[in-house]
């Protein structure tokens, strides 16, 4: 566990970086073993926190709390402890009881790709079936911050972690002193409702709050999924009525569920989407969350990809073509941020104007490598650097997704009707 760190990450408030535990492991491990019983067996654990904050990226100014996050530096003593608590609750606790199958953040064989791919694959079900799906994607306000202690340590006691293991954590999560210093000034808080942001147990604690709504809304005949505090209602059928209807039963088992944790859905940015190709059916009413209307709207940005009603990707394209020229003006790399998740995707950029957008693109970057007059071709400033087409680059990358998934016996996650048959040839 002590190897896995990074030598010279920035330390706690005991001024411990991992390399002085690395390099003197052998000496040190005995006395750690020891210590990190008595923590265990008496729930006593590091409190003082270094708290460092982040801007966030893409924000027209940095004068609120919220333009920033805040990252907890904690002692790497109880980092590799924690890393130990986890390990054994994955290989041991989750093991013979795991997360609920939809839940697709921090798990062995499950990402980003494979939890928006799985959504996809049941809107084009649908729509290949002429069945409507109405999908609500909601935003839990602040999860980290204001999921309580006492829900926390409720939620792991019913999927069976060890007596002593919560105590623990809730001696980790309780009465933690925070400390900020900015421009020589310095002040320490006592943190009551926060889990620390880049803490090693924070994103396998939330997957376990939030383990019991998705079980809830599936055994009520709600189909759900997460990643992390995403959460996604896609519901399919035949009669908009009768899929409103599901719906809203599913918004309410929602707030009952937000109320119970002291939590809440911002209704503002949650927006109903209605994936039915191109057909306009009456008989969808607008459901209700907290007090609110939900309006409907033709698209939505679920994980890094956007899906608009009729599937067709034009909007997500647009969108990853204005980043990346801004991206390129900036002297950032491009073309990851361009492709992913071209699993997803991938047949959106095969029409006449994606792949147009696509060419300025990489024609732009072309030009600055090679510093060629503006009036070359395109494709003879893409042979100086050699360099397929980026549409051919997309293609290449799903290809080789599909090939993997293939290997692996994923079956559920590749269907016909997206092409993966034939990109398989």
């Amino acid at each position: 566990m002590i190897d896995s760190f990074v030598p010279y990450k920035s330390p706690g408030m005991d001024g411990i970086f991992p390399a002085l535990l690395q390099e003197g492991q052998e000496v040190l491990i005995p006395y750690l073993v020891r210590i990190f019983c008595a923590c265990l067996a008496n729930g006593y654990t590091w409190r003082q926190v270094k708290l460092v904050f982040i801007p966030k990226p893409g924000r027209n100014s940095y004068c609120g709390p919220r333009d920033f996050t805040p990252i907890s530096l904690t002692s790497f003593l109880l980092k590799t402890l924690e890393r130990l608590v986890d390990r054994f609750q994955r290989d041991e606790i989750l093991a013979l009881k795991p997360l609920h199958p939809n839940q697709h953040a921090y798990q062995a064989g499950k990402s980003v790709e494979t939890a928006t791919h799985q959504l996809v694959v049941r809107v084009e079900k649908a729509l290949d079936q002429q069945e409507i799906t109405l999908g609500i994607f909601l935003d839990t306000e602040e999860a980290f911050n204001n999921t309580s202690y006492d829900s926390t340590c409720t939620a792991l006691t019913k999927h069976g972690i060890y007596h002593t293991i919560v105590q623990w954590i809730r001696a980790t999560l309780d009465g933690q002193q925070a400390t900020v210093a900015l421009g020589g000034f310095s002040r320490s808080v006592v943190v009551s409702r926060d889990w620390p942001q880049g803490g090693v147990p924070s994103p396998l604690l939330w997957c376990l709050v939030v383990n019991e709504l998705l079980a809830r809304l599936n055994v009520g005949g709600v189909y759900s999924q997460g990643y992390a505090d995403d959460i996604c209602l896609p519901e399919v059928g035949k009669f908009p009525n009768m899929v409103s209807g599901l719906m809203q039963w599913a918004l309410h088992t929602t707030k009952a569920w937000c109320d119970e944790l002291g939590l809440s859905v911002n209704p503002d940015k949650t927006r109903p989407v209605a994936f039915m190709g191109r057909r306009k059916l009456p008989g969808f009413f607008e459901p209700h969350l907290f007090g609110a209307t939900l309006h409907r709207s033709i698209s939505v940005k679920y994980l890094q990809v956007i899906l608009d009603s009729w599937l067709t990707w034009r909007e997500h394209v647009d969108v990853k073509a204005r980043k990346a020229q801004n991206l390129s003006w900036a002297c950032r790399i491009i073309r990851p941020s361009v492709t992913f998740p071209s699993f997803i995707w991938w047949s959106g950029c095969q029409t006449a104007s994606a792949k147009k957008k696509l060419s300025r693109i990489q024609r732009l970057a072309c030009l600055w490598i090679t510093e060629a007059m503006y009036t070359t071709p395109t494709n003879a400033v893409e042979a100086l650097n050699c360099l397929p087409p980026l549409e051919l680059v997309v293609l290449s990358e799903a290809r080789t997704t599909v090939h993997h998934l293939w290997s692996l016996g994923c079956w559920s996650y590749l269907h016909p009707k997206r092409g993966h048959s034939s990109i398989l040839m």
